[in-house]
């Protein structure tokens, strides 16, 4: 069965997941099913490199095969006599790999498949599969970091182009959907980009996952480095910035900026604020100046960030730090070459540019430039492999700075010497692979920013419709209404890389009207979203209500219950309490009307003027008064002693219920 490459890449998070050992350890699964699958029983490199690539679609180079197989021989699956490796086949009949690996196919398909639809239905756009899964892997591909080397291509991921030039952009949308609508696809994705990361660790010096403090390595950082770390540039842009930041300073790491980088960052930011209170929106550039008009952030919001900066800063934890001195002669570096070069077609040089113009701010350009010769002079002609101690590296989000510096101080030495420029992501790649678990939602978080970026207009492309607006409106095709509209909306930006995907060659003068009826449709999905949104809160209000009704009502008839459950508890109580009492005065009444019969049966009693002594002694006179009066009020009234009893238990369950009543029950 062949898996793709990203298929590949999500197993490697899944063996991770399950092996949790170091990196070299999550190919061993890998490896060994190649040398299942494999026909002969002796195994060489070359003939698992390419079964790798064939069946599982990564490009591993031969001396990470070799560690990895010394892994394989470990786990039993092979064993090595004479320096060769042949196949256990006992051991490696117990290999279960095709379930998981059966498993992630599945949702790949699901994922292409739904990527299909989503292009069809949003854009319009019809990608067969092939072209669906061209798309996602050069998407990732493009994304990934190189690790070491700038010379050689260092990577897990073998190149693939993009089908088309809108693909990119659509791929970035789909995932940004996936995300959005917490789509369980999404964590497909997720694991694949968990699994890139990690699969590129084979390429570290040391890829053991064991932090190394850098306390000999201090890390500065560049101008929209620390605008997208302030806040400056976004949510999504920010959140992978802090994550850096919070990574090196768990390891140590001593974070600084150049003065020169402050008054760069200074410069933007002023920049900013006079293009909005201006007005003038024709030339704007950068993430932050889009960022601010997205948010419709005005000139006193921005001079507020600007008095705040330094305090930001120092919230970051970034300290700012003079330039070294030029006093070391042999360790300055030829500047204006270095500037030249930046200055010039990346054709020229055999470099993948990632920016589709040169500097358009001289100044820029300079301090870039300073950057570069300031970590130079601060390490000292110093080479290390390690970025623990390479004491100073200056970490940028321009690519093109990274490769063009590699390119030029490290052609002529081992391509693993750690250069004095490195990328943002890259730096995050590094340090996260020593401690995955201080930052497990990393990989979420990269894609959503590379996403975000990638659905971004490019700063031409802004240029370009913000020009083609002033000429409708001077032309007066567009009203005072519509002209606002499409300079300040919120969702303008998104409009227009939805309307062009992203090429800017797609723009036209009716890309205006496409943008404003975008725009329009947009605000009724809102208004009718917000109406859905105050309708749904109104029926929860009222199933609230109903349930607190309902809840009540359970409560009082409990409450309800419980009493009549007590009154009935005193009642039971009363009764037998007045039953006891009845019952004793009855059989009094009973055993006195008897001895009352008996002691009034005439047979010898003595006379009662002879011995009233003796019957008032013994209480014989009482007993026939009693039975005197129970005589009369039989012969009067009909009562029988039954009767009393009765009465008697009556009064005396009535009055014990109401003292129970009275005092609880």
């Amino acid at each position: 069965m062949k898996a793709s490459t990203l298929v590949s890449l999500a197993i490697l998070k899944a063996n991770a997941d399950i092996l949790k050992k170091d990196y070299i350890e999550n190919f061993v699964p890998i490896v060994a099913q190649c040398i299942k699958n494999h026909s002969e029983d002796v195994i060489s490199t070359p003939e698992i490199q390419k079964s790798l690539k064939e069946s599982f679609g990564l490009d591993l180079p031969q001396n990470v095969i070799i560690a990895i197989l010394k892994r394989v021989s470990r786990a039993k699956y092979v064993r090595r006599e004479r320096g060769v490796y042949y196949k256990n086949h006992d051991k490696i009949e117990e290999l279960n790999f095709e379930n998981i690996q059966i498993q992630l196919i599945e949702q790949y398909d699901k994922v292409i498949e739904l990527m299909c639809s989503f292009c069809k239905e949003r854009y319009d756009r019809i990608l067969s599969t092939s072209d669906a899964e061209s798309a996602l892997s050069a998407y990732i591909e493009e994304n990934q970091i190189a690790i070491v080397s700038a010379k050689a291509s260092n990577s897990v991921v073998p190149h693939v182009e993009y089908p088309s030039n809108e693909s990119k952009y659509l791929v970035a949308a789909f995932i940004s959907y996936l995300q959005e609508t917490k789509s369980p696809f999404f964590r497909f994705v997720e694991n694949v980009v968990y699994g890139n990361m990690i699969a590129n660790a084979v390429f570290l010096p040391d890829s053991n996952q064991s932090p190394v403090k850098f306390r000999d390595t201090a890390v500065y950082f560049d101008t929209t480095f620390i605008l997208f770390a302030i806040g400056h540039a976004g949510e999504a842009r920010q959140a992978p910035a802090l994550e850096l930041l919070k990574l090196l300073q768990n390891v140590d790491a001593k974070l600084y900026c150049f003065e020169h980088t402050l008054e760069e960052i200074r410069g933007v930011l002023y920049g900013c604020r006079q293009k909005i209170e201006n007005g003038d929106l024709r030339d704007v550039h950068g993430a932050t100046m889009l960022y601010f008009i997205s948010q419709r952030s005005t000139s006193s919001d921005i001079l507020l960030y600007i008095s705040n900066l330094e305090r930001d800063m120092k919230t970051l934890g970034i300290e700012v730090i003079k330039n070294p001195d030029y006093a070391e002669h042999e360790y300055v570096i030829d500047e204006l070459e270095l500037e030249r070069v930046l200055n010039q077609p990346d054709e020229k040089y055999g470099i993948t540019s990632y920016h589709n113009e040169a500097y358009r701010n001289p100044r820029a350009l300079k301090r870039d430039v300073d950057s570069i010769s300031a970590i130079m002079r601060l390490r000292r002609g110093k080479q290390s492999f390690y970025y623990e101690d390479c004491t100073a590296i200056f970490v940028t989000t321009n690519q093109r700075l990274n490769r063009i510096s590699r390119e030029l101080f490290y052609r002529d030495i081992q391509s693993d010497i750690i250069p004095s420029c490195q990328t943002d992501q890259a730096m995050t790649n590094i340090v996260w692979l020593k401690q995955p678990n201080a930052s497990p939602d990393l990989p979420r978080k990269r894609i959503i920013a590379d996403c975000y970026a990638a659905i971004q207009p490019s700063d031409r492309l802004i240029r370009a419709y913000y020009s083609e607006i002033e000429k409708l409106k001077l032309a007066g095709k567009i009203s005072d209404e519509q002209y606002f509209t499409l300079r300040y909306d919120i969702n303008v930006f998104r409009a227009i890389a939805d309307q062009t995907l992203g090429i800017e060659e797609a723009f036209t003068e009716g890309t205006v009207d496409e943008i404003l009826e975008f725009i329009r449709n947009n605000i009724l999905r809102e208004q009718k979203a917000e109406q859905e949104k105050v309708l749904q809160a109104k029926q929860e209000d009222l199933e609230a209500a109903y349930q607190k009704s309902a809840e009540l009502m359970e409560r009082l008839n409990e409450s309800l219950r419980n009493e009549t459950a007590r009154k009935d508890r005193i009642a039971q109580r009363s009764d037998r309490i007045g039953s006891l009492f009845s019952n004793a005065i009855y059989w009094i009444l009973f055993v006195s009307v008897c001895v009352a019969t008996f002691f009034t049966f005439p047979w010898g009693l003595p006379d009662v003027s002879d011995s009233l002594p003796r019957y008032i002694s013994t209480g014989f006179l009482f007993l026939l008064v009693i039975l005197f009066l129970l005589s009369i009020s039989n012969m009067m009234f009909g009562t029988r002693v039954l009767d009393i009893r009765d009465w008697i238990k009556n009064n005396i369950t009535i009055v014990i219920k109401n003292l129970l009543l009275r005092i609880g029950g």
